[in-house]
């Protein structure tokens, strides 16, 4: 028993020897994380000065930093209330006098967004920039304390920047801001649908019951409906009949980050097109001057393209007159895939647009095309321009020509007259022999 207890004893010392050295090594290994944690958590948040160059029409900068956590500081600059908010007090933005913008320190472990706001103002609700989506991306890779710049571009639009001169920008070229957002929806609502966009107070599509979706060409029972949004969040979508009582259970659109997604909704949501989709490509062509015989010469297209200009040579494929829009002509492309294409109107006889670059941006893409002379007068237009719905003038001019060699009747019918270039905007170019004579 003696020994039995003692070779007991022998193990147990040698099992609490080799446990007491696990737990020595698990609080060191446990400490190691800790300590680097600690560094992590400070490489991860550091000082980002935020300057602004103020709004001429504001009067008292403040900022609304989101993460509950974030660390302001603006440097003893005081509080402002924004009555438009009830009265909630923000941190002003202290003023620098070298640079005269205004400025605030904030640090944050969770950028999450920001807004600059107008605390002086009167007007109902309170001006406003916000900052969210692909800046705060951008913020966040920051390792080191930073300053970056809200101040205006070429356009006359706030733009973050790296550097006061505005050499870069915060937000590469490269990175999507917005997203082309196409829905297309397999109707059981019949055929009033709208759809009804969302996230918190941003509504990109309107106000309830949001975008009027329309007939989905060469696709009977589908409405379709494009929208360009902002791509900093996803967004919730609301299928309903126009705003009449009835409407579908919302879905979740995944568009945060993407340049460009499209949906079909046919009993439930899905990005995955129905395996007989095809894409229709409508172009409207006001051949203004260029007489009765217009063609479309094309280029670019996916293999599958059916249509006037399809694999046809200069000029390309002759194209008709639209039955309710006199003066335009149309031009139809389908195809299997979403892929962009150029093409080029013109009359074969010297009269042609410039290169245009069409963009097949949703199921059924709509374009409306201007102009004459290449070199610079063509205009594409998403939509339909004044001229689409007003109809063509008759133009009626009365001409007189007096020459004394051509005194009677019979020797007028030795008189040659041409016209081109009749355009729309009332210049008519005449020509006899040597002479020339314009009416405006």
């Amino acid at each position: 028993m003696r020994k039995l207890k003692e070779h007991f004893h022998r193990k147990h010392g040698i099992v609490s020897r080799i446990f007491s050295m696990v737990l020595a090594l698990a609080m060191i290994v446990t400490m190691v994380p800790a300590i680097g944690g600690a560094t992590t958590a400070y490489a991860a948040s550091p000082t980002i000065r935020l300057y602004l160059d103020k709004p001429s029409t504001w009067n008292t900068p403040v900022v609304n930093v989101w993460a509950a956590g974030a660390t302001v500081d603006n440097h003893d600059a005081g509080n402002a209330a924004i009555s438009q908010w009830g009265d909630q007090e923000k941190p002003k933005l202290a003023y620098e006098e070298s640079s005269g913008l205004y400025y605030v320190d904030v640090q944050s472990s969770e950028w999450t967004g920001f807004q600059f706001v107008d605390a002086g103002s009167t007007e109902k609700a309170a001006p406003e920039i916000k900052t969210e989506g692909a800046a705060i991306e951008q913020i966040k890779t920051f390792t080191s304390d930073t300053s970056i710049y809200c101040l205006l571009d070429d356009n006359g639009k706030y733009q973050w920047y790296k550097d006061a001169s505005k050499n870069e920008t915060l937000i590469p070229e490269s990175v999507p801001t917005e997203c082309d957002l196409t829905i297309n929806y397999k109707s059981t609502l019949g055929n009033d649908v709208a759809a009804y966009i969302y996230h918190e107070t941003n509504k990109p599509a309107g106000e309830w019951p949001g975008k009027t979706m329309t007939a989905a060409e060469g696709h009977e029972g589908w409405y379709t409906m494009h929208l360009t949004l902002d791509n900093s969040t996803d967004y919730d979508l609301i299928l309903n009949d126009d705003g009449h009582g009835n409407q579908l259970d919302g879905v979740t659109l995944s568009t945060k980050g993407k340049a460009e997604a499209e949906y079909w909704f046919d009993g439930s949501l899905s990005e995955t097109k129905p395996a007989d989709w095809k894409y229709v490509t409508t172009i409207h062509y006001l051949a203004s001057g260029m007489g009765s015989t217009i063609y479309n010469h094309m280029w670019g297209a996916d293999a599958s393209a059916t249509g006037a200009g399809v694999g046809k040579e200069w000029p390309g494929g002759q194209i008709s007159e639209n039955a309710d829009h006199s003066g335009w002509y149309d031009v139809v492309y389908t195809q299997d895939v979403k892929q962009n294409f150029s093409c080029i109107f013109n009359n074969n006889n010297g009269a042609q647009t410039d290169n245009i670059d069409v963009s097949v941006t949703s199921t059924s893409t709509e374009l409306w095309v201007t102009g004459t002379k290449g070199g610079g007068d063509t205009t594409v237009y998403k939509t339909a321009p004044d001229s689409w719905e007003a109809p063509v003038p008759d133009h009626t001019f009365t001409m007189y020509y007096y020459n004394e060699d051509l005194s009677t009747d019979t020797d007028m019918g030795k008189v040659d007259m041409w016209m081109w270039n009749a355009g729309l905007n009332g210049s008519y170019v005449l020509i006899k022999q040597n002479m020339m004579l314009q009416i405006m």
